[in-house]
C-alpha cells in the first residue's frame, strides 16, 4: 500500500483520512513514498486557495 505524509498546518487531517482510505498515512515523512506539502493563501475576495505539492520519495525519487 502507498504510505503518503501530509504535511500542512491547517488541514484537518482526520477528514482527509476519512474520505481518502485507499492509501497508508505515516506520521514520519521518511517512511513514506509521497511527501504531500500543502500551502495555503488568502484571495483577493476573502477566500483560499490551496497549492499541493507531491514530492516523490524511495522508489518515486526524482518524482514530483
Amino acid at each position: 500500500m502507498l504510505k503518503v505524509f501530509i504535511d500542512c498546518d491547517d488541514c484537518d487531517l482526520n477528514y482527509i483520512r476519512e474520505e481518502i482510505n485507499f492509501i497508508h498515512y505515516v506520521r514520519d515523512r521518511k517512511l513514506a513514498h509521497i511527501h504531500i506539502f500543502v500551502t495555503e493563501m488568502c484571495t483577493g475576495s476573502g477566500g483560499r486557495t490551496y497549492n499541493l505539492l507531491f514530492l516523490g520519495q524511495k522508489e518515486f525519487h526524482g518524482q514530483n
